[in-house]
């Protein structure tokens, strides 16, 4: 995937490791703390932002829990995605 890698939580897709980078899946509300601590979108190119996956601040990274808890909240906005995605198709 662009020369980078995926992580998955059963048969959720709610990660990628860019460049040595750590991003999560963001939905509207989890996006807000990704910008208060600075944290930029994953960018695949100078052009090709992905608004929707956000990296993960060093100080997250220092504490398993902390990533823990980040990780289950990507999981959570990549499954109700999924979820709202999987609704308006049966309409």
């Amino acid at each position: 995937m662009f020369g980078c890698f995926g992580l998955y939580s059963d048969a959720v897709f709610f990660a990628i490791i860019c460049d040595d980078r750590l991003f999560f899946r963001t939905d509207d509300v989890s996006r807000q703390r990704y910008i208060k601590m600075g944290m930029v979108p994953l960018q695949f190119r100078e052009k090709q932002s992905v608004n929707s996956y956000y990296e993960v601040p060093d100080s997250i990274l220092k504490s398993a829990d902390k990533v823990a808890d980040w990780a289950r909240t990507a999981i959570e906005c990549q499954r109700d995605r999924l979820a709202r995605k999987e609704k308006r198709a049966k309409r």
